[in-house]
């Protein structure tokens, strides 16, 4: 199906929110995680919108999502959950399937725990909670050592020392380019959120939530790949491998609404509990 949605904004808690939307079917929300730009996945769209109604945003703060000037704040997982239901809402849905990559992972845990009630299914691909692994202690120093190179150099030097820390890209052209001012709110505003941020998994649990995580192929040992079985234990959830490295979904957009289908109905139809390993 080629990829002709329609655009829409919604106004929630301050921020007027662009999304845009194509399909018909349960509602499906792809939430973008740093840099906050929903395009990253307009190329899923053609593969998934004949089985769903797909809908992105771009985040609060990032891209056509704006707030008033000077009314730039750190980033609220909960408010951020919050307008993802305020998204859904505008569309006139009560319930979506949810699949959030990265701090878009976050979020979606964030929505499992406090937001239950509007989610059918949920899948979040690497969502990078350092504090649950061995060796959170220096993935904070280094965090925060970014972040430090950031005020000190500039989004580039910032980005530097952040993509040496990057698996299986080696090979492949850079992705969707956020702004300098999507970057520079990434790095000012959301970065060290993403990075140390993690919910009481334990809750999702308890809440009864119908969640799977996943992780990319080409992640191997990357921080963000090594808390998806963190995620897994605690929650005790089925736990998928996607195709490609952290953003799959950008490079690999067949294969990868295919991996989407496949969990999704896995959820659906209650076999998803017999992938877990």
């Amino acid at each position: 199906m080629p990829f002709e949605p329609t655009y829409g904004t919604t106004h929630n808690e301050g921020c007027d929110l662009k999304f845009w939307h194509q399909g018909s079917g349960p509602l499906l929300m792809l939430v973008p995680g740093g840099g906050g730009i929903g395009r990253q996945y307009n190329r899923l769209f053609e593969y998934l919108a004949d089985s769903y109604h797909v809908c992105t945003l771009d985040r609060r703060q990032n891209g056509g999502s704006t707030v008033e000037q000077g009314k730039y704040t750190f980033l609220n997982p909960a408010q951020q959950a919050r307008d993802v239901i305020a998204v859904m809402k505008a569309l006139g849905c009560e319930k979506m399937h949810y699949y959030g990559n990265s701090g878009g992972g976050i979020i979606g845990l964030t929505l499992a725990v406090n937001y239950p009630q509007y989610l059918s299914h949920i899948i979040s691909h690497e969502a990078p909670t350092i504090s649950l692994l061995p060796d959170a202690v220096d993935l904070t120093e280094w965090t925060y050592g970014t972040l430090a190179l950031y005020k000190e150099k500039g989004s580039a030097a910032a980005w530097n020392s952040f993509a040496g820390m990057l698996t299986g890209y080696e090979d492949l052209a850079p992705g969707e380019d956020p702004s300098s001012e999507d970057k520079s709110n990434f790095w000012q505003w959301e970065y060290i959120v993403f990075n140390t941020w993690c919910p009481d998994l334990r809750r999702i649990r308890t809440n009864n939530v119908s969640i799977a995580v996943a992780v990319g192929k080409d992640s191997k040992d990357a921080w963000y790949a090594r808390t998806v079985k963190e995620h897994k234990d605690i929650i005790q959830c089925p736990y998928y491998v996607f195709p490609g490295p952290h953003t799959g979904f950008w490079y690999y957009p067949k294969d990868f609404a295919q991996s989407l289908k496949t969990v999704f109905n896995d959820l659906e139809t209650g076999k998803a509990k017999n992938n877990a390993h």
